[in-house]
């Protein structure tokens, strides 16, 4: 009896402590379920937080200014067109021209690496009954010359050299070193940014502390250009050239990060 009543109260209390474990599972799951809901919730916060605070106010504004500089070169296109019964005739003659050509420019000057062929063309002539009329040439050369002052006087004599088949055309001035007058354009450009970002918030009741970003939006000047001509018959006074002005716009993009 006493053995019987012993082993019941054992397997009494091996069920009671099975039972007692079965309970206790459920309840570690559900506080460790409630931890992690907890972190997440904390963590949910804080990003929310640190977005909030990184998304800082900023201003888009644009700068702009110009500033002028004096073309120091001048380029043209300087050649000779001929005509002949036939193509060697013509070619012939255009070569003598256009050695004549290059001496009086080398003569005023110009530089050999300063001359260089633009185009050769040989070509047939028809009349306007489309029946063959000889034969033409073309020949240019692309002149460089620094010293604009003396261009008009260099080209009226080279055109002399040539006479009757001269052509002049593509006559452009420029600046050569742009360095210089972009730099200042752009700290114009930048300074005058600012000036629209500070006067923009401080109408806002705040006032800009960084720049976010900036982007130059350079604008090169265009050469100036000339009309072409042909040389007449009788001889044409000294070609006036004056230098004039250039513009050189610089226009910037900045984003200003603004107080919080």
């Amino acid at each position: 009896m006493s053995s019987e009543y012993e082993g019941q109260n054992s397997n009494d209390e091996n069920s009671r402590s099975h039972s007692t474990a079965s309970l206790r599972r459920p309840l570690q799951l559900g506080q460790a379920l409630a931890v992690v809901l907890i972190v997440a919730a904390l963590v949910g916060a804080w990003s929310l937080g640190h977005q909030r605070s990184s998304a800082r106010s900023t201003i888009s504004v644009t700068g702009s200014a110009s500033v002028q500089g004096t073309p120091d070169t001048i380029n043209f296109e300087i050649g000779v067109h001929t005509q002949s019964a036939s193509a060697a005739q013509a070619l012939s003659s255009n070569n003598r021209k256009v050695a004549a050509l290059i001496s009086a420019l080398e003569n005023g000057g110009v530089k050999k690496r300063n001359i260089q062929t633009a185009n050769l063309s040989l070509y047939q002539n028809y009349n306007s009954n489309g029946t063959a009329n000889g034969y033409a040439v073309d020949n240019s050369l692309s002149v460089t010359m620094h010293n604009i002052a003396g261009t008009g006087t260099v080209i009226d004599r080279a055109i002399r050299s040539v006479g009757n088949g001269a052509t002049l055309s593509g006559v452009t001035l420029s600046i050569t070193n742009q360095n210089a007058l972009l730099a200042k354009a752009r700290a114009r450009a930048v300074a005058n940014a600012r000036t629209t970002a500070n006067q923009l918030a401080r109408s806002a009741g705040t006032h800009v502390t960084s720049v976010v970003s900036l982007v130059d939006q350079e604008n090169l000047p265009s050469p100036v250009f000339f009309n072409s001509f042909k040389a007449a018959n009788v001889a044409q006074p000294s070609v006036p050239v004056q230098a004039g002005t250039q513009s050189i716009n610089v226009q910037v993009s900045v984003v200003y990060l603004l107080a919080s």
